[in-house]
């Protein structure tokens, strides 16, 4: 009998570890929206492209709509500069919810404003190894994970809709030190 084929991932799974170097975001799939050919493939791992490191990039998976939504990443473990966030309604305007990541805290934000006590959400992350990064919307409950524990829930009273799940970098000089190893758009 032929062998079988190779099972696709999921809907809105990325993996980018087959990917060959220099392959941009755009080039993955047709479906990423915000700045695609800011991102491209290299070592099995997404980064920002050399020379846009220290001015951030973004991206969101535009196949990916609805009012539940949830975004999960794959941190390629190594020195951890900050400046990684990911992101549910993102439209390519302030009109999300985003968590950006430190060495030792996380920031929960609504349309670019704190929420509660969530300026300076505690975790134990070990950034020298691989890390999972999850934030989750369902109905009007929005979570954040770090491998696998919940860092933080908020219950919004008048909960955000429409947009796409997506992430941000911003390394700083040494673009290497953000680098994703997989992307899911719908981990809920």
């Amino acid at each position: 009998p032929a062998p079988s084929p190779t099972p696709a991932p999921a809907p809105g799974i990325t993996s980018f570890v087959s990917y060959p170097n220099a392959t941009s975001l755009g080039s993955v799939s047709s479906s990423w929206g915000g700045i695609p050919a800011g991102f491209e493939v290299q070592n099995g791992a997404l980064q920002v492209v050399s020379g846009l490191g220290g001015y951030g990039e973004y991206a969101y998976d535009a196949s990916q709509t609805g009012s539940d939504q949830g975004v999960e990443v794959v941190r390629k473990g190594g020195t951890f500069p900050g400046g990684l966030a990911i992101n549910l309604m993102m439209n390519g305007s302030a009109s999300h919810y985003g968590v950006t990541f430190s060495a030792n805290s996380a920031d929960f934000r609504r349309e670019g404003v704190a929420y509660g006590s969530s300026y300076s959400i505690p975790h134990s992350i070990n950034w020298a190894q691989d890390a999972t990064l999850k934030l989750t919307k369902v109905g009007n409950v929005i979570k954040v994970f770090g491998n696998g524990v919940e860092l933080y829930s908020y219950t919004d009273a008048s909960p955000l809709t429409g947009g796409s799940p997506g992430f941000s970098m911003t390394p700083g000089n040494d673009v290497t030190l953000l680098r994703l190893t997989s992307f899911n758009s719908s981990p809920n």
